[in-house]
C-alpha cells in the first residue's frame, strides 16, 4: 500500500505513508475523504480491501479490532515491562469478576443464563402470590354474592370491578420480579458489562455496543429507549437504534407474554419467555443488519466505554424502583383497564330482560321449586343457565354490535 500512497501537496509534512495506510486500513473516514481527491482513488481502494480481506482472513476479525487488539497488546506489554504493582495491595476484585464476566468463552453464556434464570424464577416463585391474589381475589366475590341480592350492583362488582381488577394485580408479582432481577444487574455494575460482552457481536449485525443497553432498556418501556439513543453519537447508529428499539418486549407486553407462557406452556414457562425475548432481539438484530446494509452505509465510530467497578445493591434503592414501576404499572394499566371492564360489562349486561330472557328466569324458578331430584335439578339449571346467558350476550348491545359488523368480519374471514 505505500507503493500506492503518492503524497499530493503538504500531505507529506503532515502524515507518514505508514500512518495514512494504518488510517485507511482502519477505515478512518477523514483519511478517506481527504484521499479521495487523489487521482489513484480507486487503486487505492482496491489495493485496501485486498489488506483488508487478507487481515479478516488471517485473524478471523474486521481490521478495525485487529488494530485495536495490537495497540492494546502493545500498551499490556509495555506495562509489564515498566509497571510493578504494589504486592502490598489487595488484587482489584472488579478485575477478578471482569476476568470471568466479560471473557469471550464464558461472557456470553452467563449473560444468557442470567436471562433463563431471571425468567425462570418470574414464573416459579411469581406462582405463589399469584395464587395468593387468586384466593383473595375468589373469595371477594363470595363476599359480594353473599351480602347483595342478585342484580346490576353484584354484577357490577364481580364481573365489571373485582375480575378486571384481579386480572391486572394477578400479574402484579411477577413484573416486580423481573424488575427486580433488572434492577439487581443495573446496580450491581453487570448491565454496563453486557454492552461490552455484545459489542462485537453488535458491530458485525450492523448495531452499536451502545445500542445493546438501549435494547435490554427497550424490556421496561421503548420510549424512555428510543429516547436514550441520543446519547449514541454516530448519527446512523442512533437511527438504527431508533428503528429496532420498538422490536424489544416492553413491560406493556409482558403480561400478554405472561399468560400465554403460563397458560400454553405451564412446564417451561419460563424457558419459553426466554424464546419470545430473544426472538425480538433477534429479530432487532436481523432488522438492524438490514438497514445498516441498504438504509444507514456510514462507518460506525469506536465504541468506548469506561467500565464502572462492582457495587452491591443496596435493599433501599431496589425497593424504591420496585415501587414506582409497581405504581406506574397500576396507574396506566389499572385506570385504563378498570374504565373499558365497567363500560364491556355495562355493554354486555344491558338490555337485562326480554321476553326470551323473562321466560327463562321463570322456567329455571319453576325446576328449583318442582324437581325433586338433586342431580337432574343441577343438570337442568347448569343448561338453562348456560343458554341464558347465551341469549343475555346476544341480545345486549355488545351482542347487537357484534352482529352489526359480523358481515365485515365474514368478509375479512373471521
Amino acid at each position: 500500500m505505500h507503493k500506492e500512497l503518492k503524497i499530493y501537496g503538504n500531505v507529506a509534512e503532515r502524515f507518514s505513508k505508514r500512518f495514512l495506510a494504518i488510517k485507511l486500513l482502519e477505515k478512518d473516514v477523514e483519511i478517506e475523504r481527504m484521499v479521495k481527491r487523489w487521482g489513484n482513488y480507486s487503486r487505492l481502494m482496491a489495493v485496501r480491501e485486498k489488506a483488508i480481506n487478507t487481515i479478516q482472513d488471517l485473524l478471523q476479525t474486521d481490521s478495525e479490532t485487529a488494530f485495536t487488539d495490537v495497540r492494546y497488546g502493545f500498551i499490556s506489554g509495555a506495562l509489564r515491562e515498566t509497571y510493578h504493582e504494589n504486592p502490598m495491595h489487595k488484587k482489584d476484585k472488579t478485575k477478578l469478576i471482569d476476568h470471568i464476566a466479560t471473557s469471550k468463552l464464558l461472557g456470553f453464556s452467563l449473560f444468557i443464563f442470567f436471562l433463563w434464570l431471571m425468567f425462570e424464577a418470574t414464573f416459579v416463585i411469581g406462582e405463589y402470590p399469584k395464587g395468593w391474589i387468586d384466593s383473595w381475589m375468589s373469595w371477594m366475590e363470595q363476599l359480594v354474592q353473599e351480602n347483595f341480592a342478585p342484580g346490576p350492583l353484584a354484577d357490577l362488582l364481580t364481573n365489571g370491578i373485582i375480575n378486571s381488577v384481579g386480572g391486572i394485580i394477578v400479574f402484579l408479582p411477577q413484573i416486580l420480579i423481573l424488575y427486580f432481577f433488572i434492577l439487581l444487574m443495573e446496580d450491581f455494575g453487570y448491565m454496563v458489562r453486557t454492552a461490552f460482552i455484545m459489542d462485537k457481536l453488535m458491530h458485525k449485525m450492523g448495531l452499536h455496543g451502545k445500542s445493546f443497553i438501549l435494547l435490554i432498556m427497550g424490556f421496561g418501556c421503548n420510549v424512555l429507549a428510543v429516547m436514550a439513543t441520543r446519547t449514541i453519537e454516530s448519527r446512523s447508529s442512533r437511527m438504527i437504534t431508533m428503528l429496532a428499539v420498538p422490536l424489544m418486549s416492553c413491560s406493556a407486553r409482558l403480561p400478554l407474554y405472561v399468560l400465554i407462557c403460563g397458560t400454553f406452556f405451564a412446564e417451561y414457562a419460563g424457558t419459553m419467555l426466554l424464546v419470545l425475548c430473544l426472538t425480538g432481539i433477534t429479530a432487532a438484530v436481523c432488522m438492524a443488519r438490514l438497514f445498516r446494509k441498504f438504509l444507514f452505509k456510514n462507518e460506525d465510530v469506536p465504541f468506548v466505554m469506561k467500565l464502572p467497578p462492582y457495587r452491591m445493591p443496596t435493599t433501599r434503592a431496589i425497593c424504591i424502583h420496585m415501587w414506582e414501576k409497581a405504581k406506574q404499572y397500576l396507574h396506566k394499566r389499572g385506570s385504563v383497564i378498570l374504565v373499558a371492564s365497567v363500560i364491556v360489562w355495562f355493554l354486555g349486561y344491558y338490555p337485562h330482560h326480554s321476553e326470551k330472557l323473562d321466560a327463562l328466569d321463570k322456567e329455571i324458578s319453576r325446576i328449583e321449586q318442582t324437581e325433586k331430584d338433586f342431580s337432574t335439578k343441577e343438570q337442568k339449571i347448569k343448561e338453562l343457565t348456560a343458554f341464558r346467558n347465551l341469549k343475555q350476550q346476544e341480545n345486549s348491545y355488545i351482542g347487537r354490535i357484534g352482529h352489526f359488523i359480523s358481515p365485515v368480519m365474514k368478509l375479512l374471514g373471521f
